[in-house]
């Protein structure tokens, strides 16, 4: 007694595994750049506005600085260039600190985790 076991369509497999894998790939860089852009105009918009810390403007400069950019593979940054920044971010000995980056990184956390864990479950199915 013996057993036979045929694997059929391995080709095809294959063919549909890679495209699902570049299409990860592709899915995953396209949610870091939305995450980022998002994350960018939500810290824009604490500054602005004071949702998640007290309003940060008098001349603009400092919302003006905010800026993105890519750092690696699916990896990207939010950040400003100003001297002064890291003052209004952590406060000084005379000033109350306005963590418009780490309260927003920390609201915006779930929600990017989300809508990218969608986005790549989408592929998956």
């Amino acid at each position: 007694m013996g057993v036979i076991i045929e694997v059929k369509n391995v080709k095809e497999f294959e063919t549909f595994m890679k495209k699902k894998q570049e299409l990860t790939k592709e899915k995953i860089a396209e949610s870091v750049r939305q995450a980022t852009l998002h994350v960018h105009n939500a810290v824009k918009e604490s500054i602005a506005r004071g949702t998640n810390a007290p309003v940060t403007v008098d001349t603009g400069r400092f919302l003006n600085s905010v800026d993105f950019e890519a750092t690696g593979d699916n990896e990207a940054k939010v950040f400003t260039e100003l001297e002064y920044a890291k003052f209004l971010e952590y406060g000084t000995s005379k000033m109350a600190a306005r963590p418009h980056f780490g309260n927003t990184a920390k609201v915006e956390f779930n929600n990017v985790k989300e809508k990218m864990n969608a986005e790549i479950k989408k592929i998956t199915e």
